[in-house]
């Protein structure tokens, strides 16, 4: 479980940081805190699926 939380952080990360570039070059850098919204909901969403996929 471990390595899956590790993994899904770092995923987070990776996709924080494209989702930052596109967004801030689009709309500004005041849109930002919705974009680590986002983020972090999705992982928290992959993270509960993946938890009642694989117990």
């Amino acid at each position: 479980m471990l390595s899956i939380n590790g993994s899904l952080i770092q995923l987070g990360g990776a996709f924080g940081a494209s989702l930052a570039a596109v967004v801030i070059n689009l709309t500004g850098i005041h849109s930002i805190v919705f974009v680590t919204l986002l983020t972090s909901l999705a992982l928290i969403l992959i993270q509960l699926v993946s938890m009642k996929k694989y117990p």
